[in-house]
């Protein structure tokens, strides 16, 4: 540990294998050295927000899924969102797998289902 001082990325990745090992005065230890350093441990699991989803998508991802709907193309949502192209592909594509889809227009139908 002590050759982690001031390294948070290996700070981190000793504390997961730590953990892994249940060696509990190891993974004590390393969370109080990340304390004292200002490193925050890394999150796990779901957001709240994500887990109330029924399809576990993220609120971005639930503001992609709303531009789909609106027939956007990545370069458009990109523009709306603030963020680059590769990244709206990259959260269409999650939308698109975590609601078992293979087509936008497919996503956006799962938004608003048709009327039977």
């Amino acid at each position: 540990l002590a050759r982690l001082s001031g390294d948070a990325p290996a700070l981190r990745e000793a504390l997961a294998a730590f953990e892994a090992l249940d060696a509990r005065p190891a993974v004590a230890r390393t969370r109080a050295v990340m304390r004292a350093q200002g490193v925050r441990p890394i999150r796990r699991g779901a957001r709240a927000a994500t887990r109330a989803n029924p399809y576990g998508l993220t609120n971005r991802e639930l503001d992609v899924l709303k531009l789909l709907n609106e027939g956007l193309s990545d370069a458009e949502i990109a523009a709306r969102l603030y963020i680059t192209p590769k990244t709206a592909g990259h959260h269409v594509g999650a939308v698109l797998a975590k609601l078992g889809v293979h087509t936008r227009h497919d996503a956006a139908r799962k938004l608003h289902p048709p009327e039977p």
